[in-house]
Formats: structure tokens, sequence, C-alpha cells
């Protein structure tokens, strides 16, 4: 008798402003709460939630029932509860400058909710650190050493099932969808945009260039995703069609 090919456990990394509210929404539409886990706050209004309570969810999920993961919390160490699964790793990078800038509106707007003060777009930007995206990517697959954080990312990348970056999502999301079992009709945006909150003024040119001079690292990160969007969208396509698909 022949084996059978093992299920598809689907790890959607959501590195946050990268349009995973989107991905989230829909397949908890269509998949309900079982088979669908978010490690990570539903909503910015609910209370903030601490890695290791998540911990606890997996932990006691039915792995045998889950078949996608999303939120701010995913990691890659998360695999190891899936071992009879093949995980299927989907990243989403965004251009550094534009997430920065979307990230800090969104703080301009959720900051005074906790009653801190608005932060100015330098301030924010000083509080990110040099390579934010990079550092959330080498967290999200278990490096944490910043001086090492662009390399693994880079190598890392190599082994995904998906990699895009947030310009070529609407690309991408139907193929995806379609190689989930979950249709391959594009959902509509359903993240938090600049038309929920108050807009502050822009930053203005000096400000965005003294920040990118922080972002090195993010904008190799970017364009290293960028360039494997098409090779993604292969992947995806012999997925859905029941084909082997090589890694790398």
């Amino acid at each position: 008798m022949a084996m059978s090919e093992p299920r598809d456990v689907w790890f959607l990394y959501h590195v946050p402003k990268t349009g995973g509210q989107t991905l989230r929404n829909h397949v908890r539409a269509r998949l309900g709460a079982t088979a669908h886990l978010n490690l990570g706050r539903w909503s910015p209004e609910d209370p903030p939630v601490e890695a290791s309570t998540w911990t606890e969810v997996l932990e006691h999920a039915d792995p045998a029932a889950v078949r996608v993961l999303t939120g701010h919390f995913v990691e890659r160490s998360g695999t190891s509860l899936f071992p009879a699964a093949r995980v299927r790793e989907v990243l989403v990078l965004r251009d550094p400058l534009a997430r920065l800038v979307s990230n800090w509106r969104y703080a301009c707007w959720s900051w005074p909710k906790r009653g801190w003060r608005t932060p100015t777009f330098g301030e924010f930007a000083a509080q990110q650190g040099r390579d934010p995206m990079t550092a959330w990517v080498g967290r999200l697959i278990g490096e944490r050493r910043p001086w090492m954080a662009l390399d693994a990312a880079l190598y890392a990348l190599e082994g995904m099932t998906v990699v895009t970056v947030l310009e070529d999502l609407d690309r991408v999301t139907p193929s995806l969808l379609a190689a989930m079992g979950l249709g391959g009709e594009l959902p509509s945006r359903a993240n938090r945009a600049g038309v929920d909150y108050a807009a502050p003024d822009p930053p203005d040119v000096g400000e965005l260039e003294r920040a990118l001079e922080r972002l090195h690292g993010d904008v190799i990160l970017h364009r290293a995703a960028a360039a494997r969007t098409a090779v993604s969208i292969e992947r995806l396509s012999a997925i859905a069609e029941g084909a082997s698909s090589p890694e790398g």
C-alpha cells in the first residue's frame, strides 16, 4: 500500500504592516477557529497578549485539526508541534520606508488610546532602531542576534514556500488561497488603514532620508523578497494542481 502524502499546515508569518489581517480574516471565515489559529490580538483594541500565552494555546490545540496559523506570534519553532505535517511557510514583506511610515501613523492613532503621547516621526523611527523588519524576521525564524539577523533571514527565504512583498500581494493571494484549498478569489482588504484614524502631517524629506539611513538591511531583505514573487506563484500553482513542488 502506497504511503499517503503528509497534510499541509500553513504558517502565515505576520510582520506588522504587511497586509496580514486580510489573509487572517479570510482564512477564519472559511475555516473557523479550530482549523485556523491566530496567535496574537485579533483587534487592536484587545488587551496585549503575552507570547507565553500563545505557546500554551499551541500546546493545547489539536494538531491534527489545525490547517493554518496566522498572527504576530507565529514563529518557526512552532513547526515542531506538527511533526507529521508538511509545514508551508509564507512571508510577506514591505518597502521598509513605507512600512515605517505606516507603522508610525498607526502609533499616532493607538498610543493616545493607551495614555501615551503621540510620537513624532523622528522619535518613532529612533525607537524602532535599525532594520526593524529584518529584526522581526530574525525573531520569527529564531535568530535574535542583531548582527546575524540579515544573513539568517536571507538564508531562511530560500526554504520558504512563499516569499513576496506587499506591493505584489494581490498577484500572489489568489494562487495562495487556491493552493490552500480556499478558492482563488482575491478577498477585500481588511487591514486598518489611514482612513481609519486621523492622519498626522507627513514626515518631511529630511526626516525620511534620515530614517532610510537606518534601514539598509531592510532594503536588502525587501529586494530579496520581491525577487521571489515569481517563483512563489509557480510553486503555489504546482501545489494547487497536486504536483510536487521543489523547495529552495
